[in-house]
Protein backbone atom coordinates (compact mmCIF):
# COMPACT_ATOMS: atom_id res chain seq x y z
CA UNK A 1 0.00 0.00 0.00
CA UNK A 2 1.56 3.32 1.07
CA UNK A 3 4.36 1.97 3.29
CA UNK A 4 2.22 1.87 6.44
CA UNK A 5 2.93 -1.29 8.46
CA UNK A 6 0.12 -3.81 8.16
CA UNK A 7 0.89 -5.70 11.38
CA UNK A 8 2.89 -5.51 14.59
CA UNK A 9 4.14 -8.06 17.10
CA UNK A 10 6.09 -7.55 20.33
CA UNK A 11 8.02 -10.44 21.88
CA UNK A 12 9.38 -10.44 25.43
CA UNK A 13 11.85 -12.80 27.03
CA UNK A 14 13.48 -13.02 30.45
CA UNK A 15 12.53 -10.24 32.85
CA UNK A 16 10.80 -8.24 30.09
CA UNK A 17 7.80 -10.62 30.29
CA UNK A 18 4.70 -9.21 31.99
CA UNK A 19 4.47 -12.42 34.05
CA UNK A 20 7.67 -14.08 35.17
CA UNK A 21 7.78 -17.54 33.60
CA UNK A 22 11.56 -17.65 33.63
CA UNK A 23 14.35 -17.63 31.10
CA UNK A 24 12.96 -20.52 29.06
CA UNK A 25 9.77 -18.67 28.07
CA UNK A 26 8.78 -16.09 25.48
CA UNK A 27 5.75 -13.81 25.72
CA UNK A 28 3.86 -12.50 22.73
CA UNK A 29 2.74 -9.29 24.39
CA UNK A 30 1.18 -7.54 21.41
CA UNK A 31 -0.05 -8.83 18.06
CA UNK A 32 -2.03 -6.46 15.91
CA UNK A 33 -3.12 -6.64 12.27
CA UNK A 34 -4.81 -3.64 10.63
CA UNK A 35 -8.40 -4.33 9.64
CA UNK A 36 -7.72 -3.99 5.90
CA UNK A 37 -5.09 -6.74 6.16
CA UNK A 38 -6.96 -9.29 8.30
CA UNK A 39 -7.70 -12.76 6.91
CA UNK A 40 -4.61 -12.68 4.68
CA UNK A 41 -2.42 -14.89 6.87
CA UNK A 42 -0.35 -12.15 8.53
CA UNK A 43 -1.28 -13.22 12.07
CA UNK A 44 -0.38 -16.82 11.29
CA UNK A 45 2.91 -15.70 9.73
CA UNK A 46 3.81 -13.66 12.81
CA UNK A 47 2.89 -16.41 15.28
CA UNK A 48 4.94 -18.91 13.29
CA UNK A 49 7.90 -16.49 13.35
CA UNK A 50 7.54 -16.22 17.12
CA UNK A 51 7.54 -20.03 17.40
CA UNK A 52 10.64 -20.20 15.18
CA UNK A 53 12.45 -17.58 17.24
CA UNK A 54 11.59 -19.49 20.43
CA UNK A 55 12.99 -22.70 18.92
CA UNK A 56 16.15 -20.89 17.74
CA UNK A 57 16.67 -19.53 21.26
CA UNK A 58 15.95 -22.96 22.83
CA UNK A 59 12.91 -21.58 24.68
CA UNK A 60 10.43 -24.22 25.81
CA UNK A 61 7.30 -22.10 26.28
CA UNK A 62 5.58 -19.40 24.22
CA UNK A 63 2.68 -17.70 25.92
CA UNK A 64 0.40 -14.69 25.57
CA UNK A 65 -2.46 -12.90 27.21
CA UNK A 66 -5.64 -11.98 25.41
CA UNK A 67 -8.53 -9.84 26.58
CA UNK A 68 -11.37 -12.03 27.81
CA UNK A 69 -13.88 -10.24 25.56
CA UNK A 70 -11.82 -10.60 22.37
CA UNK A 71 -13.39 -13.83 21.18
CA UNK A 72 -12.07 -13.67 17.58
CA UNK A 73 -8.50 -13.42 18.91
CA UNK A 74 -9.13 -16.26 21.36
CA UNK A 75 -10.36 -18.48 18.51
CA UNK A 76 -7.32 -17.57 16.41
CA UNK A 77 -4.85 -18.32 19.21
CA UNK A 78 -6.59 -21.61 19.97
CA UNK A 79 -6.31 -22.56 16.29
CA UNK A 80 -2.59 -21.74 16.50
CA UNK A 81 -2.19 -24.25 19.36
CA UNK A 82 -2.47 -22.03 22.43
CA UNK A 83 -4.43 -23.31 25.42
CA UNK A 84 -5.90 -21.33 28.27
CA UNK A 85 -3.88 -22.02 31.39
CA UNK A 86 -4.75 -19.15 33.71
CA UNK A 87 -5.54 -15.48 34.06
CA UNK A 88 -3.58 -12.29 34.46
CA UNK A 89 -4.29 -8.58 34.40
CA UNK A 90 -4.74 -7.31 30.87
CA UNK A 91 -4.09 -3.61 30.43
CA UNK A 92 -5.97 -2.18 27.48
CA UNK A 93 -4.44 0.80 25.78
Amino acid sequence: MDGTPAAYMQLNTGKAQTEQFGDTSMEIERLYVLSDFKHRGLGTLLINRAFKRARNQSLSKTWLGVWEHNEPAQRFYQAMGFKRTGEHTFTLG
